[in-house]
């Protein structure tokens, strides 16, 4: 646990990817040669969970097989992995969604968002239920 006043400064990042730091699962920041320097904000922030998760062996398996040719280039990584469990298992609610991925609702949402611009996710509506919506891929 680090305190709440510390400032981190991270440097000397090497990859052959490039360096960039995803903020929220949405936005890219690229880093540059100084680095990068890090303070906790005034409101909290929610992480994806790992342990319960299948983000990291599902987004492995979309990196090694090259199947992001649909998704535009600047897609967030969330919206990448959202975009991945969609095709995989087809049309879910928000709720299953939130379940299958492990993110939190508002990273899901804004991923959701983004891919619904992007017009790669439509949204329907439930016949079960009217409040609800139902997210599948545009064909």
């Amino acid at each position: 646990m680090v305190p709440r006043r510390s400032v981190i400064a991270i440097s000397e990042i090497e990859s052959r990817h490039g360096r960039e730091i995803v903020i929220d699962g949405r936005q890219r920041v690229r880093v540059g040669a100084s680095g990068v320097t890090v303070k906790a904000s005034d409101r909290p922030a929610r992480f994806v969970r790992f342990e319960k998760a299948r983000y990291m062996p599902v987004f492995g398996k979309l990196e090694a097989k090259g199947r992001e040719e649909a998704l535009p280039g600047r897609a967030p990584p969330s919206a990448k992995f959202v975009y991945r469990v969609l095709r995989d298992q087809g049309a879910l609610t928000e709720k299953q969604l939130v379940h299958e991925t492990g993110l939190p609702e508002r990273t899901l949402r804004s991923a959701l968002a983004f891919l619904a611009r992007s017009h790669l996710v439509r949204r329907l509506g439930s016949l079960r239920d009217a409040r609800e919506a139902v997210f599948a891929l545009e064909r």
